[in-house]
């Protein structure tokens, strides 16, 4: 057996070159802001970079995030201790809406066809000129940042924007424009954009629990690829919208590595994972015959939603795996080991299933788990079960 996860070498280059960066910084007082209740506009700075959306450029110097200090202590959870990664090479955008939301983006290296929008609110600081406080959620926590703008101007039509977030335990710095750099394609424009979400319409038409017999799966299932910084063109039906996560570090969902739902018409299921051959590089030749591992399940319908349960549902951390973070969760049990990597399945998973959109391949959904909510095509398949097994049998 291995003694180690054979992962892509350049996330532990990239992730080694940020962490060099947090050497040498020293923290400042920071000071606790008094906030209005709602944006003030009346501030030429604050009006001028409100309502509309700011692009970090990528793959630039300009484009990078500068650490500024961090401290270990008051981290509201321990992946934020690895969350400079995020920062660095994930987030992508940020608005500032002038009903007082906003909105961040981030596109994580190692699964670039998966655009995480995190939500939140901001309000304008009383007590510091051109500065704000922003609540919002963040891949791996709940976060509140005094923001400054330490530098706003135009050339070309093109306005630059430099400015810092204290976190309370990490201060950085950024540069952004307000033009997208990232692409011109089509579909990744419109991945990019929050406003997608509201252009979603759920069914509110009650399912009838024979037209879902089958093998429903995601794109990533199908036709599985290394999620490591896979860089090429990404069909509609293979992005993965985000709307909501827990903790993408410490409990990373499984579904964004490829996934299928099994539902027979006796209400049994099955889950069956691509992680192994997508992520964990290596652990596939462990498996049997090179077997496809499921979970069992159950499955019923409820009003407009498809429910599924399973109390063997395959669970990794990203962060463990990578940055020897403690794992939390709730009613974990591990059944395996690959070299010093356990195997962990866990109680109580649920998959609640809306449909948006039904198409001759199968249908459009949103999907609500424990830890997060996704919005994902699901193919019609189909699974052969002479080539699965078992999780708790697999290792």
């Amino acid at each position: 057996m291995k003694h180690a996860i054979q992962m892509n070498k350049k996330l532990i280059v990239l992730y080694l070159l940020v962490l060099m960066g947090t050497m040498g910084c020293s923290k400042k007082d920071i000071v606790i802001e008094n906030t209005s209740i709602s944006p003030d506009l009346s501030n030429p700075i604050i009006q001028k970079i409100s309502n509309q959306t700011w692009y970090k450029r990528p793959g630039t110097a300009e484009g990078q995030s500068k650490l500024i200090w961090e401290s270990q202590q008051n981290m509201p959870s321990s992946s934020e201790s690895a969350a400079n990664l995020l920062y660095s090479m994930a987030f992508q955008n940020i608005t500032l809406n002038r009903n007082g939301t906003s909105n961040m983006l981030f596109v994580p290296p190692f699964m670039t066809h998966v655009y995480i929008h995190n939500s939140g609110n901001w309000r304008v600081a009383k007590t510091e000129p051109n500065a704000l406080v922003i609540n919002t959620k963040t891949p791996v926590s709940n976060s509140t940042a005094m923001t400054k703008v330490l530098k706003l101007e135009a050339k070309d039509q093109i306005s630059t924007l430099n400015l810092s977030m204290d976190f309370g335990y990490r201060l950085l710095e950024f540069n952004f424009v307000n033009k997208s750099f990232v692409s011109s394609d089509p579909i990744k424009i419109e991945a990019e954009d929050f406003r997608w979400f509201e252009k979603q319409q759920i069914s509110t038409t009650a399912l009838h629990a024979k037209d879902f017999v089958g093998t429903w799966a995601s794109a990533h299932f199908i036709n599985p690829v290394n999620t490591a910084f896979y860089g090429g063109e990404y069909k509609k039906e293979e992005i993965i919208q985000v709307s909501h996560i827990e903790d993408l570090l410490l409990a990373t969902p499984t579904f964004f590595s490829g996934q299928a739902f099994d539902l027979k018409a006796d209400g049994s299921a099955s889950i069956a994972y691509k992680l192994f051959e997508t992520t964990l590089n290596g652990v596939e030749d462990e498996i049997p015959d090179g077997k496809t591992v499921v979970s069992n399940a159950t499955w019923e319908i409820k009003g407009n939603k498809i429910f599924i349960y399973s109390d063997e549902a395959l669970f990794y951390s990203l962060g463990e795996m990578l940055f020897h973070l403690p794992v939390y969760g709730e009613q974990l049990l591990t059944v395996g080991y690959y070299g010093d990597l356990p195997i962990r399945i866990q109680k109580g998973r649920y998959y609640a299933i809306e449909l948006i959109e039904k198409t001759d391949q199968g249908f459009w959904s949103r999907i609500t788990t424990n830890d997060g909510v996704f919005y994902s095509f699901l193919f019609l398949t189909q699974l052969d079960h002479a080539r699965t097994i078992n999780i708790k049998n697999a290792f």
